[in-house]
Parts: C-alpha cells; structure tokens; sequence
C-alpha cells in the first residue's frame, strides 16, 4: 500500500518488480480511495500481462489492519502505512514517495525495516531483488519482526500523555519552589 493516492504509481513499479520473479507467490494489492482511474486502468494491465499469477486488488478497505496482520512481507510507502506494519510486526519494505517520506527512513533498520530510499529513483530489479532476499530467508523476517514489535508503538498515546503529565507535574513543583522565594 502506497497511500490514498499513491501520487508516484508506486504500486505499478512494485507490480512490475515482482511479476517478473522466478519465485512463486501470491500478491495482495491495496490501494486507497484516490487511486486514479487511469492508475488503475494501467494496474489491470499489468496484471493482464502477469503470467497467470495469482494477484488481487482491493480498493478503499475498511479492514486495513487486518491484511497486514495476514500477509507474511508487506511493501509500503514511508508515511503512516509504515507505522502500521511496525505496530503489527509485519516485515516490511519502505519505499519513500517523496523527500518528506525520505526523512522517515534515517533509522529504518534499526526498527527492522528495509528502506530502498526515494521511488523515483528505484529499479525494478532492486525491488525483486530485496524481496526474493526476505522471502528465502524465514530467519532473517522472523528478527526484523520482532525488532518491529520491540517498539512497542501501539502504546504510543499512553507514553505521550504521560510525558505531558510528568512535564507537568515537574513544571508545577518548579512553580511552587520559586513562589515560596
């Protein structure tokens, strides 16, 4: 998934990359409410010219979590999608759509995440060659799996909110210690 517009067609180049890989797989495509037309149009084609694989598309899913939960390798774009998979320690590709989304992507590994950097400037054959790599090696999932889930940012609002209490709480007492001067 590549966002509710996907504004690059990254799905398309993804498409393309793994169409053409020795290895068999299934691929589940989900793309957002403003997917284009003419995207998807060019989508179909693509999938026309497949080779017979098994791909499926889903438009504008209401269940979003719960396909990532499912799917074994996810290859998103570096915005909130990326979050998702982390909370749910789906073992993902980043691909960036845009030099924002780029600046996601500094400590990437070190939340066991793959980055291929910018799209615009990704082949097709790195994207094939990332995957076949992940999908040989179950070991390899199973560790960035679980550095993914060891962030634990599914708690996130809880620890938020109590930075914001304990900063509070230490600005008040500040407060009264200088009063009582």
């Amino acid at each position: 998934s590549f966002g509710g517009t996907d504004q690059r067609n990254l799905t398309a180049l993804v498409l393309r990359s793994l169409i053409n890989s020795e290895r068999t797989f299934n691929i589940n495509i989900i793309v957002g409410l403003g997917y284009s037309d003419s995207n998807m149009e060019y989508l179909k084609k693509i999938i026309a010219d497949s080779k017979g694989r098994q791909i499926t598309v889903r438009k504008n899913v209401t269940d979003f979590s719960k396909y990532v939960f499912e799917a074994d390798l996810a290859i998103c774009a570096a915005g909130r999608t990326m979050y998702e998979m982390m909370a749910v320690g789906t073992p993902c590709i980043i691909i960036a759509q845009n030099e924002r989304e780029l600046s996601h992507l500094q400590s990437a590994a070190r939340y066991g995440l793959i980055s291929l950097g910018l799209g615009e400037k990704l082949s097709e054959a790195k994207i094939r060659k990332t995957l076949e790599a992940l999908i040989a090696n179950h070991q390899i999932r199973i560790r960035l799996s679980a550095k993914m889930r060891a962030q634990n940012i599914r708690s996130g609002t809880s620890r938020v909110l109590s930075l914001i209490f304990n900063g509070y709480q230490k600005y008040k007492q500040q407060a009264e210690q200088i009063k009582d001067y």
